[in-house]
């Protein structure tokens, strides 16, 4: 991990510099729009970016260049796209009037004539990032729009990413437009009671160079040995807990992981399983989840959130959390041992919901657009018109 980021450093101040005054000269195509993403392919907020983006008249007039690791995500046809690799990603950078980043930047300056827009991988989660980070990443500034969900990131984004608060456009994120939509992939989940999905944020990730905690269970709290004690606890419950691991989540040691009521799968077994993260959402009853932000974009669901955080102090002191006090913006049990988490599990057996009214609350405070329509603002703001 660090000798990339000393690969990075080097072309950064070399070739890199020389493409900041190419970037300059170069004109810039209104009807280019560039989707960005240094790894693990296309996803998060640009996929649905990407689908109103080939739709109606907007395919007529944008021509929308995919920059991903690896062409296996070319999972869609239109007119109007091109999957390209991340180098060739930097000719149609330079030639873009408008680049959206998830995961990852071209490390050219955009000019005033672009606009370059980070929508992030997943906006609102607890945790610490980019120049907040109490190890060295490698991170750059090479955007000038940051996209927040409410006014109390602003200036929490601002530091982490070294921009000024200006810069941050507060919107809603385009991947929970799906939850307002009624044509959606219904998935045959089986019959169950109540299905539990659980989304652990990765603890340990080589390709990413972090150690956010000792902690190495898959899922916490459980080793592989105990796997089927938990499963024994959801069959008495007639509960199917699904568990999708972190992309970035170290995962070879992975053992058996399908059971009669639990399935755990690691992030490509889940996309070949054929589940869509923000579609399967509102199709749950249930989220466990931790740090990261799939439990901000839950909120919107208004359904029960359990909080599996048994380390959360190491994680503060390793990682670091956005917050001072980060329990008290997680509006749901807070589960720190196997007993609270099957007393969480009763209570969700008897419709019990203890935290309506704190959800609710957190919810108004960490979203301010609470609809189905982040596509559309963003492509207002940034002067995307269909006709």
């Amino acid at each position: 991990m660090f000798k990339h980021i000393f690969i990075k450093k080097v072309l950064k101040n070399s070739v890199f510099k020389v493409m900041n005054i190419i970037n300059v000269l170069t004109p810039k195509l209104q009807t280019n729009i560039l989707l960005y993403a240094s790894n693990k392919g296309l996803g998060n907020n640009l996929i649905p970016l990407r689908d109103v983006l080939t739709k109606d008249k907007y395919k007529e007039k944008y021509r929308v260049i995919c920059g991903i690791e690896n062409k296996k995500y070319k999972d869609m046809e239109a007119d109007n796209i091109v999957y390209t690799t991340p180098v060739k990603s930097v000719i149609y950078f330079l030639f873009s009037k408008t680049v959206f980043y998830t995961n990852g930047q071209i490390p050219v300056k955009p000019t005033k004539k672009q606009n370059v827009v980070y929508v992030c991988h997943g906006i609102g989660g607890l945790k610490l990032d980019a120049k907040l980070l109490k190890v060295d990443v490698g991170y750059g500034n090479y955007f000038n729009h940051f996209l927040a969900t409410a006014d109390i990131y602003t200036p929490i984004l601002a530091k982490e990413f070294d921009c000024d608060e200006k810069d941050i456009f507060v919107c809603g994120e385009p991947v929970t437009d799906v939850f307002f939509r009624e044509n959606i992939t219904k998935y045959d989940l089986g019959d169950f009671k109540k299905v539990i999905l659980w989304a652990p944020t990765f603890r340990q990730s080589d390709y990413l160079g972090y150690v956010d905690s000792s902690s190495n269970e898959y899922l916490p709290l459980f080793d592989d040995n105990d796997y089927e004690e938990l499963n024994n606890v959801l069959k008495k419950h007639g509960f199917l807990l699904i568990v999708k691991l972190h992309s970035a989540q170290n995962t070879e040691a992975l053992k058996k992981c399908m059971f009669s009521n639990l399935r755990i799968y690691t992030h490509d077994a889940f996309e070949e399983a054929g589940y869509y993260l923000y579609e399967l959402l509102p199709q749950i009853d249930v989220l466990l989840a931790d740090y990261s932000s799939v439990y901000n974009q839950f909120l919107l669901l208004n359904k029960p959130i359990g909080f599996v955080i048994p380390d959360i102090e190491e994680y503060a002191e390793k990682r670091g959390f956005i917050f001072e006090d980060p329990e008290r913006y997680m509006p749901g049990e807070k589960i720190k041992d196997k007993d609270s988490l099957y007393r969480f599990f009763d209570d969700i057996d008897n419709g019990i919901d203890k935290f309506e009214a704190e959800r609710l609350a957190v919810k108004n405070l960490l979203h301010k657009y609470q609809d189905g329509n982040n596509c559309k603002r963003i492509f207002e703001r940034f002067n995307i018109k269909a006709d």
